[in-house]
């Protein structure tokens, strides 16, 4: 199997990472992101890029972020957010989605 799974009562189950027990800060999310396989770089302008399998996010500020597949040369869609917790959590779940776990 690709992912961390448990075995309970003979049934497959996969682990997925509880992050309601913290706040979700974008350390925290990233912490947990980065358990699953993703990378993480900033370009020399001071941007900082999250790759999550085939879905790389550009986090613009703490209401804006750029979604695209970096295997295409199109740019990617942005996506505004109410509040900062918001864009975590849609950086959460998009991320472990793009990679397989949820």
């Amino acid at each position: 199997m690709t992912r961390q799974s448990v075995l309970l009562h003979g049934l497959v189950v996969f682990a997925v990472p509880r992050m309601l027990l913290k706040p979700p800060t974008t350390n925290n999310v990233k912490r947990i992101l980065r358990h699953w396989g993703m990378r993480e770089c900033y370009t020399p302008g001071g941007c900082n890029i999250v790759y999550c399998g085939h879905t790389a996010f550009r986090l613009i500020n703490d209401y804006c972020m750029e979604v695209w597949n970096p295997f295409e040369t199109q740019s990617g869609t942005i996506n505004y957010y109410e509040s900062l917790e918001e864009r975590n959590l849609a950086l959460y779940v998009m991320g472990l989605e793009s990679m397989g776990v949820i």
